[in-house]
């Protein structure tokens, strides 16, 4: 699930919301993470910031005559404070379940660790099972076998292993060619239509380095003095 659009704002939806909170909305539900609050922490602390800023400020007082009587101070104050509280304590909640949700939503999920498959033993009981249904596979198995092994492959000059090598490959009816080289052997091309799954076994010739000729042996010549 993902925020395609610019949300819209809240004071749009009820026009009681003060303009601190809804900013403080609109920026836990930008679309760029580097906009939004970077944790739950920053959030917080937003919230304490703009209650901090709401400063009470009590009326001034006229002169006014005998006859008008004014409620009591602290009776306003309560009327006037209690909605207002309970709003921003309940519009301050929904921030925080909002950025959580989104901070869940946007969070980068890790690729570089791969689970291995788990074998779990089934237990056999007399009961009749549904057979499974056919299953379309969208990639095929290839598996690169050498002699010797430690030998490399390459696809697209993108290097996928050494040998012995399993990979799952896009399953398709287009050739393709795999390249293996080993260090002090002949390098092999393969080409093969991955629509099924395949195995491939390539033994490596081996190239042996071409020998130095031997330097020939330079007689020493001796001459004698004659008497």
């Amino acid at each position: 699930m993902q925020i395609n659009h610019q949300p819209k704002p809240p004071s749009k939806v009820c026009s009681d919301i003060p303009l601190p909170v809804e900013s403080i909305i609109l920026r836990a539900l930008e679309k760029d993470p580097n906009n939004r609050f970077q944790s739950i922490e920053d959030l917080v602390g937003a919230i304490n910031e703009d209650n901090e800023e709401r400063t009470v400020v009590e009326p001034a007082r006229g002169i006014v005559s005998d006859s008008v009587v004014l409620p009591p101070t602290t009776e306003i104050m309560e009327r006037r404070l209690r909605q207002p509280r309970l709003f921003i304590v309940g519009a301050a909640a929904a921030a925080i379940a909002t950025f959580a949700t989104v901070f869940l939503l946007f969070k980068p999920v890790r690729t570089n660790e791969l689970k291995q498959p788990v074998e779990r033993a089934e237990i056999a009981t007399p009961e009749r099972r549904e057979e499974p249904k056919q299953v379309i596979k969208k990639d095929v198995t290839l598996v690169f076998r050498t002699t010797p092994g430690g030998a490399r492959v390459f696809h697209n000059n993108n290097e996928l292993g050494t040998t012995p090598l399993g990979i799952e490959f896009q399953k398709s009816d287009q050739a393709a060619t795999f390249k293996i080289e080993l260090s002090g052997h002949r390098p092999q091309e393969v080409t093969l239509i991955p629509n099924s799954d395949l195995e491939v076994t390539r033994s490596l010739e081996r190239v042996e380095k071409p020998r130095r000729p031997k330097a020939k042996k330079v007689e020493k010549i001796r001459i004698v003095d004659p008497e």
